[in-house]
């Protein structure tokens, strides 16, 4: 059997021979099994592979590199199944973790002979960022494990072996000052003064680079023991200042119950309203009331600096639900909009890009469906939802909570500062106050009665101290934030004792009054009180974790803070005593805002700066972007907005993409940047239909001389306007400039892009001929196993324009094919795109194959792009077949939800001419022409204008009929299809 050694340079004993085998898919394949001495299946290794081809593909590769695998000598041993393989050898991993689940410390060391595969590096994307993730975490424990190990030799006496192992961690962690403490006391116990100075010097010099700091006072006092040639005994192990530290009384830390909110509490019980916000100030325990109302309730917490993320409180609410294994509802129709949202929550679905406007309205729909199931099935009674720090939420998480109380039968409850508020807060308490849905409610800081009450039942006893209640409601103006946290100094100081369940001072027999107490004026001066008697290393974690914010753990704040993860944890351990921190987060905001205030600016940037670039890779890009900008670095954070707008234009959130490109643009960038942002900005204004700011953008762009990609684009874009303007002629221009720019840019998308547009526009002028050679360069591609999702427009234009030329049996095939690749893709947008094109075969046709009814079926998936379009073909068949019910329905349908002006005119005209067949009245017709005639001066497209000539010649009015002559005029028959 094979003992391969993975940690270091790769080695593989093979029956006493050393084995050194060059890099190959075969050996990373048998790597990869023997890492894990367990079966792996096929599936999971064809994806880390070829995570980009098809299974069928994939997996014939991996037949090949198996097979190949089992040529290897030393693979004797390996295992393969039809599903799965095995490869059970021995491995110096193998060795390490058992080692360390056993603690053995001294084995896992012995074991452990470097990085994991350190001189590996495979050019796939899955195994590299496999590698890398393996790495660190193989690292991570080697470091907790040589910690203890050190531990062991010093108490063991064995000095020199503990220096040399503390020697290796400083390498890998060259910031732990911890670990540079022990490392220049060994050294000095061994007599190596001088190695323990030049550690200290340079690690002084590092740690001022990397991270703006000084080193610590223990450190300091180390280094001035060992040049003073001081016994070493004499460095005590943990310096802390001279101060009597007294412990905080539980009941302190944690307040048994709530105190002086019991009017407040009935108010609530008896309120009728559907939502109900309290406001307060900082510290007045807004939280504290809603945690004793709503114990229950789903609580959706907002963030501060983060309030310019859309919808960021409801993603991470969502997402921590996933992980606590809350199962996701089958929403229907509205599962792709969830997942647009949350793609974790449904990761089998594709969900194409929805027109905005109803994509919003269809998120928020999928989000109340969601909440109400989750309710439903945690049986929670009463408020159901609570929404905590409103202003710090975001413009469209509002949104969302303004519809959610106007159309979900959920009752909620949510907090905010009173003199906080955002605009956009201030927006939704005027809109739900107009609806009569909301109960403004303020909580007022505690009297001295509930103070004393407060008192009492801290201290455990029947009555509070008056005088001393007194005290503390004058010094405090009675917010119970400002009296607990006073509290906690107080006995921290000393000021305060507790003796035998009895609480006391040193001056309760002298004083009157408790003047001679002197506390700051505001209860953040109180926390910087505290936070001054935390350790420095404390002090210096807790400053990282108000940066990161929420969610801190001790690997990031170690490599941020300078400190090992060991320290890191002994600080967690003594903030959390402190009531400071819980569950690796702040207990009160106003905790982290004090600290964070206090941190000096050049110090907050540069720990900004450290956050983004450790969590870049590891957390959403937009939470990294606002790191990089609070550190000032411009650059990185622009880089990250324009990726996040990307994601959200992708995802069908123009509305939240233009958000995050206007604050980008607000910023001192170049103009090349600016013409970016500016082209990104005119394509979303595109998308949600404000073609005249677009087109505002775009004369603003091309008079800056922008590059030729630029304009290539903003051309692009400026077609698509013209096209919607119905100005045909001039659009066709506009493409025609810019695929002259494309010729010398190497951007195959873009060319896809212009080509689809070229041929769309061509097709609208008749042009099909012309029309088919922008879209047939294609075909090679399009006839592979499986083409690529950005050619499904091209197959499905094809497809038409083939209709278009009698080529029917082409025609069959591309709407076929389109048809599949909709489904492969598990895209509903695509399905109706694809289906909206067969309508536009023979009717004896689409008849036979059933389209009508596909047609129906789509149309249930909700309003995507192209559901106008597939709604006014599938009219025009019904109509065609003679069912005009049918056909009047969809028609009037139309005419309600529609905003396309071609989709408008088709369906009036269509509606008339039914009205006329169904003998309905001649006012009816005579209207329903008008409004088609007062639409058709907003288009230039042609058969939309025969569609109207034919209506109005056969039914309308002589005054109608005489405004068509511009019409007639300007129409060529030689264009117009068969239909």
């Amino acid at each position: 059997m094979a003992y391969v050694k993975m940690t270091g340079k790769l080695v593989i004993d093979w029956h006493g021979a050393r084995l050194e085998p060059k890099p190959s898919k075969p050996l990373y394949l048998l790597l990869y099994a023997a890492y894990y001495q367990d079966w792996v299946s096929r599936e999971k290794l064809a994806f880390l592979f070829w995570p980009q081809s098809s299974d069928k593909k994939s997996q014939q590769n991996l037949r090949a590199i198996i097979f190949r695998a089992k040529e290897f000598e030393y693979a004797q041993d390996l295992i393969v199944e039809p599903e799965r393989l095995k490869w059970p050898i021995k491995t110096d991993i193998a060795i390490f973790k058992e080692a360390i689940v056993a603690q053995d410390w001294q084995k896992a060391i012995k074991s452990y002979s470097g990085q994991f595969l350190a001189d590996t590096r495979p050019k796939e994307a899955g195994l590299e960022a496999w590698l890398n993730q393996e790495r660190a975490d193989l690292e991570r424990v080697w470091k907790n494990a040589a910690n203890n190990y050190v531990l062991q030799l010093e108490q063991n006496g064995n000095i020199e072996a503990a220096r040399d192992l503390l020697e290796q961690i400083l390498l890998a962690e060259p910031l732990a000052e911890d670990i540079l403490q022990r490392y220049m006391k060994n050294c000095y116990l061994l007599n190596q003064k001088t190695k323990a100075l030049e550690a200290y010097k340079s690690f002084k010099k590092l740690l001022k680079k990397e991270l703006d700091l000084e080193p610590l006072e223990q450190t300091i006092e180390i280094l001035n023991t060992i040049k003073s040639s001081k016994p070493i005994a004499s460095i005590s192990q943990v310096k802390q200042k001279d101060k009597i530290k007294q412990s905080i009384p539980l009941s302190v830390l944690k307040p048994p119950k709530l105190i002086g909110r019991q009017k407040t509490i009935a108010e609530l019980e008896q309120s009728s309203s559907k939502v109900i916000f309290i406001h307060a100030e900082a510290g007045i325990g807004k939280s504290r009331l809603i945690a004793e109302i709503a114990p229950e309730a789903i609580k959706i917490k907002c963030q501060d600096g983060l309030e310019n993320i859309p919808f960021y409180p409801i993603v991470q609410l969502l997402k921590k639900l996933l992980n606590a294994g809350i199962k996701t509802p089958d929403l229907k129709q509205y599962n792709d909009d969830l997942a647009r949202l949350v793609p974790e929550l449904m990761p089998e679905l594709s969900p194409a890009p929805v027109e905005p406007e109803t994509g919003k309205l269809r998120l928020f729909e999928a989000l109340s469906q969601y909440f109400e199931y989750i309710v439903q099935e945690k049986n929670i009674q009463g408020f159901a939802l609570v929404f905590d720090d409103l202003q710090w939420m975001d413009h469209s998480s509002l949104d969302f909570l303004v519809y959610l109380a106007n159309k979900a039968s959920l009752r909620f409850i949510a907090a905010f500062r009173t003199h906080e508020k955002s605009k956009y807060l201030e927006q939704a308490i005027n809109s739900l106050e107009s609806s009569n849905l909301l109960s403004l409610i303020e909580l007022e800081p505690l009297g001295i009665d509930s103070l004393s009450e407060l008192m009492a039942s801290l201290m455990g006893v029947q009555k509070g101290p008056p005088i001393f209640s007194k005290w503390l409601a004058k010094n405090t103006a009675g917010n119970p934030m400002f009296v607990l946290e006073t509290l906690k100094s107080l006995f921290e100081t000393g000021t305060l004792s507790s003796k035998n369940q009895a609480w006391q001072t040193n001056i309760d027999e002298i004083t009157t009054n408790y003047s001679e107490i002197i506390i700051p004026n505001a209860v953040q001066e109180i926390i910087k009180r505290r936070i001054d008697n935390l350790s420095p290393e404390t002090k210096r974690v807790l400053q990282v974790a108000s940066v990161i914010s929420q969610n801190f753990n001790p690997e990031i704040l170690s490599k941020i803070s300078g400190l090992s993860e060991w320290t890191v944890l002994d600080s967690f351990e003594e903030a959390q005593s402190k009531a400071l921190i819980t569950n690796n987060s702040f207990q009160h905001d106003l905790l982290r805002q004090t600290i964070y205030n206090d941190i000096a600016k050049s110090r907050k940037n540069l720990i900004h700066l450290k956050t983004a670039q450790e969590l870049r890779g590891k957390a959403d890009i937009s939470i990294v972007a606002e790191h990089y900008l609070a550190a000032g670095d411009i650059a990185n954070a622009l880089d990250l907005w324009l990726e996040y707008a990307q994601q959200l234009e992708d995802h069908g959130f123009a509305y939240e993409a233009i958000e995050i490109l206007e604050r980008a643009l607000a910023l001192e960038i170049s103009n090349e940047k600016q013409n970016t942002i500016n082209e990104k900005l005119a394509e979303n204004y595109k998308s949600i239909g404000k073609h005249k700011i677009s087109e505002d953008l775009i004369a603003k762009i091309l008079l800056a001389k922008p590059n030729k990609l630029i304009k290539a684009k903003c051309l692009l874009i400026h077609a698509g306007n013209l096209v919607q303007f119905g100005n045909i002629n001039n659009a066709q221009k506009a493409i025609l400039e810019a695929q002259e720019l494309a010729t010398d840019i190497s951007d195959e998308d873009l060319k896809l892009q212009l080509n689809s547009s070229a041929a769309m526009i061509e097709d609208q002028l008749g042009n099909y001929d012309k029309a088919l050679e922008y879209l047939e360069v294609y075909k090679p591609l399009i006839e592979q196993e499986k083409p690529a999702a950005n050619l499904f427009f091209v197959i499905n234009s094809l497809a038409a324009l083939y209709s278009n030329v009698d080529n029917l049996a082409e025609a069959e095939k591309m709407h076929n094919k389109a048809l599949e690749l909709a489904k492969k893709l598990n895209s509903k947008y695509y399905q109706v795109e694809a289906v909206l094109n067969m309508l536009y075969g023979p009717i004896e046709l689409v008849r036979s194959r059933g389209v009508i009814e596909l047609a129906e079926e789509v149309l249930q998936f909700g309003r995507y792009e192209g559901s106008d379009a597939l709604q006014v073909n599938l009219a025009t068949t019904y109509f065609d077949l003679a069912e005009l019910a049918k056909a009047e329905q969809h028609y009037l349908e139309l005419t309600n939800i529609s905003t396309k002006t071609n989709i408008l005119l088709v369906s009036w005209a269509k509606l008339a001419e039914i009205y006329s067949l169904n003998n309905a009245g001649q006012g009816l017709i005579i209207k329903a022409l008008d409004r088609a005639l007062g639409l058709a001066k907003k288009t230039e497209f042609y058969i939309v204008h025969a569609v109207l000539i034919i209506a109005i010649s056969n039914f309308g009015s002589k005054k109608q009929k005489a405004q068509l002559k511009p019409y007639i005029d300007n129409l060529e028959m030689q264009k117009l299809p068969d239909y």
